[in-house]
């Protein structure tokens, strides 16, 4: 993703809660490779440099390969944050809301898991 590249973003209607998506595609040197703690890490200091207070992390496979994911709290907002990779690319993505509804979250972990890049 360069400078000019905007995320690609999901918003509820009453403008308070936001999903969104970000690809980073390796071009070239050294193949990246990130273990299940490295995504994890990624996550955490997303978390930390938005001061935001660390309350879960997990890691496992999906469908892109494997995954990092981090639940955090900020006062009163909720965020998820999902790291992917495949060997070579990765993924971002994030939920962030006043409130997490059960549905709604399981709707977003089925789709972050079955992301995939295609080449």
């Amino acid at each position: 993703m360069n400078e000019h590249d905007c995320p690609l973003t999901y918003a509820r209607p009453d403008g308070i809660g936001a999903f969104q998506i970000s690809v980073a595609e390796y071009e070239s040197g050294v193949v990246p490779y990130a273990t299940n703690d490295d995504l994890i890490e990624l996550g955490v200091a997303l978390a930390k440099h938005h001061s935001m207070e660390i309350k879960a992390s997990e890691a496992g496979a999906c469908t892109m390969g494997r995954y990092g994911f981090v639940q955090c709290l900020e006062g009163e907002f909720h965020t998820l944050i999902w790291h992917l990779a495949d060997g070579r690319d990765f993924v971002l993505a994030t939920f962030t809301a006043g409130s997490l509804v059960a549905a709604e979250v399981r709707d977003i972990w089925s789709m972050v898991r079955s992301l995939h890049l295609e080449p």
